[in-house]
């Protein structure tokens, strides 16, 4: 009963520090105005064995499959998906103590519920039409 006292206060804490709103639209550091049912056409993996560091499995998969011994790198996506189109299905803006970050749920060929942090990504070079 411990453990559930424990895990509850730590949840609310950051549930508290977190505001997430959905976005219809998103203008980017790229220029580029996104909107849901957009797609987006992926570039090269930003980790060194080619996998992508920004776009990542999301939502329960994720939660329940975590693997300790793994590590937090174990939902990116492999460097397969270079060049592989996914279409926008929706557009999020979270805040974590005050540090806003816009994250684009997306869809690929035999995925769905992928997140991918949508500036990172420019940054990196990880979608097409990035930042050279």
């Amino acid at each position: 009963m411990k453990k559930f006292w424990i895990a509850f206060v730590f949840f609310t804490l950051i549930i508290s520090n977190v505001e997430a709103k959905k976005l219809h639209t998103y203008k980017a550091s790229n220029g580029i105005t996104y909107y849901a049912g957009d797609t987006i056409l992926l570039g090269q993996g930003s980790m060194p064995n080619g996998n992508f560091k920004y776009l990542q499995q999301a939502g329960m998969a994720a939660v329940l499959g975590y693997d300790k011994e793994k590590g937090d790198d174990q939902f990116n996506m492999g460097r397969e998906y270079s060049g592989r189109a996914v279409i926008i299905k929706g557009i999020y803006s979270e805040k974590y103590n005050g540090v806003e970050q816009v994250t684009f749920i997306v869809k690929g060929q035999e995925l769905s519920g992928l997140q991918l942090f949508i500036e990172d990504a420019i940054t990196s070079c990880e979608i097409m039409k990035c930042k050279q």
